[in-house]
Protein backbone atom coordinates (compact mmCIF):
# COMPACT_ATOMS: atom_id res chain seq x y z
CA UNK A 1 0.00 0.00 0.00
CA UNK A 2 3.02 2.16 1.04
CA UNK A 3 4.76 1.29 -2.28
CA UNK A 4 0.98 1.95 -4.14
CA UNK A 5 0.87 6.14 -2.82
CA UNK A 6 4.27 6.34 -3.55
CA UNK A 7 3.83 5.76 -7.40
CA UNK A 8 0.91 9.04 -7.30
CA UNK A 9 3.52 10.95 -5.33
CA UNK A 10 6.00 10.48 -7.81
CA UNK A 11 3.41 12.87 -9.94
CA UNK A 12 3.92 15.47 -7.60
CA UNK A 13 6.89 18.24 -7.52
CA UNK A 14 9.64 18.71 -4.94
CA UNK A 15 7.78 21.09 -2.94
CA UNK A 16 4.74 19.04 -2.70
CA UNK A 17 6.37 15.36 -2.18
CA UNK A 18 7.99 17.23 0.88
CA UNK A 19 3.87 16.80 2.44
CA UNK A 20 4.46 13.15 1.97
CA UNK A 21 7.75 12.30 3.86
CA UNK A 22 6.51 8.70 4.42
CA UNK A 23 6.50 7.78 1.11
CA UNK A 24 9.86 7.72 -0.47
CA UNK A 25 10.13 7.78 -4.07
CA UNK A 26 12.86 5.62 -6.16
CA UNK A 27 13.28 5.07 -9.39
CA UNK A 28 10.70 2.20 -8.97
CA UNK A 29 8.36 3.95 -8.23
CA UNK A 30 8.64 6.54 -10.53
CA UNK A 31 9.22 3.94 -13.63
CA UNK A 32 5.29 2.64 -12.72
CA UNK A 33 4.09 5.79 -12.12
CA UNK A 34 5.38 6.82 -15.60
CA UNK A 35 3.81 3.95 -17.14
CA UNK A 36 0.62 4.58 -15.57
CA UNK A 37 0.56 7.65 -16.90
CA UNK A 38 1.92 6.34 -20.23
CA UNK A 39 -0.61 3.77 -20.36
CA UNK A 40 -4.27 5.45 -18.94
CA UNK A 41 -3.60 8.40 -21.06
CA UNK A 42 -3.19 6.41 -24.09
CA UNK A 43 -5.70 4.36 -23.71
CA UNK A 44 -7.92 7.34 -23.16
CA UNK A 45 -6.91 9.19 -26.45
CA UNK A 46 -7.16 5.71 -28.17
CA UNK A 47 -11.03 5.96 -27.03
CA UNK A 48 -11.60 9.48 -27.87
CA UNK A 49 -10.20 9.16 -31.09
CA UNK A 50 -12.64 6.25 -32.29
CA UNK A 51 -15.74 8.12 -30.50
CA UNK A 52 -14.69 11.12 -31.98
CA UNK A 53 -14.45 10.02 -35.77
CA UNK A 54 -18.21 7.82 -35.48
CA UNK A 55 -19.47 11.01 -34.36
CA UNK A 56 -17.97 12.71 -36.72
CA UNK A 57 -19.34 9.99 -39.38
CA UNK A 58 -23.19 10.34 -38.28
CA UNK A 59 -23.21 14.15 -38.14
CA UNK A 60 -23.56 14.01 -42.06
CA UNK A 61 -26.82 12.99 -43.57
CA UNK A 62 -27.17 10.02 -45.05
CA UNK A 63 -28.25 11.65 -48.40
CA UNK A 64 -25.45 14.55 -48.35
CA UNK A 65 -22.89 11.16 -47.70
CA UNK A 66 -24.16 9.06 -50.78
CA UNK A 67 -24.50 12.60 -53.21
CA UNK A 68 -21.05 13.17 -52.40
CA UNK A 69 -20.20 9.42 -52.99
CA UNK A 70 -22.00 9.67 -56.71
CA UNK A 71 -19.97 12.76 -57.61
CA UNK A 72 -16.59 12.52 -56.12
CA UNK A 73 -16.48 8.53 -55.54
CA UNK A 74 -14.51 7.40 -52.18
CA UNK A 75 -12.14 10.71 -52.96
CA UNK A 76 -15.11 12.43 -50.94
CA UNK A 77 -15.07 9.92 -48.27
CA UNK A 78 -11.53 10.48 -47.70
CA UNK A 79 -11.79 14.43 -47.47
CA UNK A 80 -13.76 14.15 -45.06
CA UNK A 81 -12.20 11.65 -42.79
CA UNK A 82 -9.05 13.69 -43.72
CA UNK A 83 -10.64 16.90 -42.05
CA UNK A 84 -12.64 14.95 -39.63
CA UNK A 85 -8.81 13.89 -38.73
CA UNK A 86 -7.25 17.32 -38.11
CA UNK A 87 -10.37 18.80 -35.94
CA UNK A 88 -9.86 15.95 -33.34
CA UNK A 89 -5.19 16.60 -33.37
CA UNK A 90 -5.96 20.57 -32.90
CA UNK A 91 -8.67 20.00 -30.24
CA UNK A 92 -7.02 21.54 -27.09
CA UNK A 93 -8.24 18.29 -25.41
CA UNK A 94 -6.24 15.66 -28.03
CA UNK A 95 -3.72 17.74 -27.82
CA UNK A 96 -3.24 17.94 -23.82
CA UNK A 97 -3.48 14.07 -24.14
CA UNK A 98 -0.76 13.92 -26.82
CA UNK A 99 1.23 15.69 -24.75
CA UNK A 100 0.56 13.72 -21.62
CA UNK A 101 1.10 10.13 -23.18
CA UNK A 102 4.87 11.74 -24.25
CA UNK A 103 5.47 12.58 -20.66
CA UNK A 104 4.44 9.79 -19.28
CA UNK A 105 6.83 7.94 -22.07
CA UNK A 106 9.61 10.60 -20.63
CA UNK A 107 9.21 9.72 -16.94
CA UNK A 108 9.27 5.93 -17.19
CA UNK A 109 12.37 6.33 -19.66
CA UNK A 110 13.89 8.89 -17.34
CA UNK A 111 13.30 6.42 -13.97
CA UNK A 112 14.72 3.78 -16.34
CA UNK A 113 18.01 4.96 -17.50
CA UNK A 114 19.11 7.58 -14.83
CA UNK A 115 16.80 6.63 -11.89
CA UNK A 116 15.59 10.01 -11.63
CA UNK A 117 11.74 10.80 -10.20
CA UNK A 118 10.56 13.38 -12.60
CA UNK A 119 7.39 14.65 -11.80
CA UNK A 120 4.46 15.73 -13.93
CA UNK A 121 5.21 19.42 -16.19
CA UNK A 122 0.94 20.85 -15.61
CA UNK A 123 1.51 19.82 -11.79
CA UNK A 124 5.59 21.16 -11.55
CA UNK A 125 3.86 24.42 -13.15
CA UNK A 126 1.10 25.02 -10.67
CA UNK A 127 3.44 24.51 -8.14
CA UNK A 128 6.21 27.52 -9.30
CA UNK A 129 2.66 29.33 -9.53
CA UNK A 130 2.05 28.57 -5.75
CA UNK A 131 5.67 30.02 -4.81
CA UNK A 132 5.24 32.97 -6.87
CA UNK A 133 1.94 33.33 -4.90
CA UNK A 134 3.48 32.44 -1.69
CA UNK A 135 6.01 35.20 -2.67
CA UNK A 136 4.09 37.97 -3.22
CA UNK A 137 1.98 37.36 -0.21
CA UNK A 138 5.01 37.39 1.75
CA UNK A 139 6.14 40.48 0.43
CA UNK A 140 3.60 41.58 1.16
CA UNK A 141 3.12 40.39 4.73
CA UNK A 142 6.59 41.99 5.55
CA UNK A 143 5.98 45.50 4.25
CA UNK A 144 7.83 47.39 2.11
CA UNK A 145 11.52 47.50 1.38
CA UNK A 146 13.48 49.93 3.05
CA UNK A 147 17.69 50.01 3.58
CA UNK A 148 19.15 48.19 6.85
CA UNK A 149 20.04 50.24 9.61
CA UNK A 150 23.56 49.48 10.66
CA UNK A 151 24.12 50.53 14.23
CA UNK A 152 27.86 50.68 16.43
CA UNK A 153 27.01 48.92 19.80
CA UNK A 154 27.22 51.52 23.02
CA UNK A 155 29.53 50.77 25.40
CA UNK A 156 27.55 48.75 27.79
CA UNK A 157 26.72 46.43 25.08
CA UNK A 158 29.83 45.65 23.54
CA UNK A 159 30.58 42.63 25.49
CA UNK A 160 27.19 40.98 23.32
CA UNK A 161 27.69 42.47 20.21
CA UNK A 162 29.94 45.08 18.54
CA UNK A 163 27.48 46.14 15.49
CA UNK A 164 23.63 45.53 15.07
CA UNK A 165 21.90 45.03 11.75
CA UNK A 166 18.55 45.99 11.34
CA UNK A 167 16.68 44.73 8.56
CA UNK A 168 13.09 44.61 6.68
CA UNK A 169 13.84 41.14 5.21
CA UNK A 170 14.97 37.56 7.07
CA UNK A 171 18.81 36.93 6.02
CA UNK A 172 18.09 33.25 5.51
CA UNK A 173 21.80 32.71 5.44
CA UNK A 174 23.23 34.41 8.57
CA UNK A 175 23.25 31.45 11.65
CA UNK A 176 24.80 31.76 14.72
CA UNK A 177 28.28 30.96 14.49
CA UNK A 178 28.21 29.63 10.70
CA UNK A 179 28.40 32.76 8.90
CA UNK A 180 30.99 35.32 9.01
CA UNK A 181 30.41 38.83 7.62
CA UNK A 182 32.60 41.07 5.50
CA UNK A 183 31.53 44.82 6.53
CA UNK A 184 33.56 47.95 5.45
CA UNK A 185 37.00 46.19 5.52
CA UNK A 186 36.58 44.37 9.14
CA UNK A 187 34.79 40.83 10.18
CA UNK A 188 32.09 39.51 12.33
CA UNK A 189 30.60 36.31 13.45
CA UNK A 190 26.98 36.51 13.27
CA UNK A 191 26.09 35.79 17.23
CA UNK A 192 22.34 36.39 17.69
CA UNK A 193 19.64 37.38 16.17
CA UNK A 194 16.03 38.88 17.66
CA UNK A 195 12.74 40.81 16.76
CA UNK A 196 12.34 44.24 15.95
CA UNK A 197 9.99 47.14 15.44
CA UNK A 198 8.34 47.75 11.80
CA UNK A 199 9.88 48.31 9.02
CA UNK A 200 12.84 46.42 9.97
CA UNK A 201 11.44 43.23 11.82
CA UNK A 202 14.72 41.18 11.57
CA UNK A 203 17.89 42.13 13.88
CA UNK A 204 20.66 40.90 13.98
CA UNK A 205 24.01 40.80 16.55
CA UNK A 206 27.44 40.53 14.99
CA UNK A 207 30.79 40.56 16.80
CA UNK A 208 34.03 41.46 15.76
CA UNK A 209 36.50 39.03 14.90
CA UNK A 210 40.19 38.73 13.85
CA UNK A 211 39.87 38.06 10.35
CA UNK A 212 37.77 35.88 7.52
CA UNK A 213 36.87 32.23 8.39
CA UNK A 214 39.29 29.31 7.64
CA UNK A 215 38.84 25.92 6.46
CA UNK A 216 34.87 24.82 4.98
CA UNK A 217 32.86 24.89 8.15
CA UNK A 218 32.10 28.32 8.15
CA UNK A 219 30.85 30.63 4.96
CA UNK A 220 31.71 33.98 4.69
CA UNK A 221 29.84 36.85 2.66
CA UNK A 222 30.26 40.71 2.00
CA UNK A 223 27.52 43.31 3.53
CA UNK A 224 25.91 46.06 2.33
CA UNK A 225 23.00 47.50 3.72
CA UNK A 226 21.70 48.36 0.49
CA UNK A 227 21.78 44.68 -0.56
CA UNK A 228 17.85 44.12 0.09
CA UNK A 229 17.04 46.78 -2.54
CA UNK A 230 19.30 45.63 -5.19
CA UNK A 231 18.17 41.75 -4.70
CA UNK A 232 14.54 42.93 -4.53
CA UNK A 233 14.72 44.71 -8.22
Amino acid sequence: MKSLISIFVAFLPQRYRRAFPSYEVGSTEAWFSGFIEFLVVLAWFMRRYFAWMASGMSVVPQQTFFTGMERAGYQAVHAFSFLSLIAFFVSPITLLLFYLTLEGLFRLGTAWITGEAACSLPLYLVGVLHGKAEQILREKKLGPRVADEVMRAESENQQEYDLLVASSRPKETWKEDAMVISYQDLWYDVVAHRAGDPPRRFVYLLKKRLGPPRGMLRKWERYDPNDVLRRHS
